[in-house]
């Protein structure tokens, strides 16, 4: 009598086999050789170099240099009014290569503005920013016989490439800018010499990357109250 065997219902891992079907489980096999694939890194986030507020519409331009290649897909800019936020994505940006954005509408002539730049990688992965930067937003006070001007630093700590010297300039008569002075506090008093007229000030600070950070304009009337 021919014997008759019966199919197998069960593998050697204990998969289910069924008659008509069938089951293929792939696992990894290791035989110690490298693999030559080489998996793109996360992209760090982008460091910011200067923040510069327009005089005219108080827009912002944050600056920064691009971090190292990997597997980039977008640069995000989120902007708060306030250092601790909350903080809203303004945009994000798709070209690996940029490295600047406009704050349209920011009003960074009133008021500190605060910036958040960060990457984005495939995954997504969201590397952390580098810091919380915002603009140079400066305040001038009417003294007797003098302006007195005090500012922010950028970020803290202060950018490492920056030049650190913040250089102060004065509009007089009105469309008519000099440079008077030059310092690394953040203050500084001005003497007034004219009799009786508007002046308007601003501050800038260099990055040795090659961009610089200008605040916004603020200033008043002033009169030199000396007696003759």
């Amino acid at each position: 009598m021919k014997k008759i065997v019966s199919p197998k219902t069960e593998g050697p891992f204990g998969e289910s086999l069924r008659t008509g079907f069938l089951f293929v489980i792939c696992l990894p096999i290791v035989i110690g050789i490298t693999s030559s694939v080489s998996f793109s890194q996360p992209v760090a986030s982008p460091d910011v170099k200067c923040v510069s507020v327009n005089s005219v519409n108080g827009d912002v331009t944050v600056t920064w240099t691009i971090p190292s290649a990997g597997s980039f897909i977008s640069y995000h800019v989120d902007t708060s009014s306030f250092a601790t936020g909350p903080f809203t994505t303004y945009t994000t940006i798709p070209t690996y290569s940029t490295t600047s954005c406009m704050h349209i509408g920011a009003g960074a002539n009133a008021k500190r503005m605060y910036y958040l730049v960060y990457s984005e990688s495939t995954g997504p992965i969201f590397s952390a920013p580098k810091d919380t930067f915002s603009t140079i937003h400066l305040i001038v006070t009417n003294l007797v016989n003098q302006a007195k001007l005090d500012w922010n630093v950028l970020a803290t700590p202060t950018i490492p490439t920056s030049t650190g010297w913040y250089k102060i300039y004065r509009e007089y008569p009105i469309g008519f800018w000099t440079f008077i002075d030059s310092t690394t506090a953040l203050t500084y008093t001005d003497v007034v010499d004219i009799c009786d007229d508007s002046l308007t000030y601003r501050i800038k600070i260099d990055d040795n990357t090659g961009c610089t950070s200008v605040s916004n304009l603020d200033g008043g009337r002033f009169q030199d109250q000396t007696s003759p």
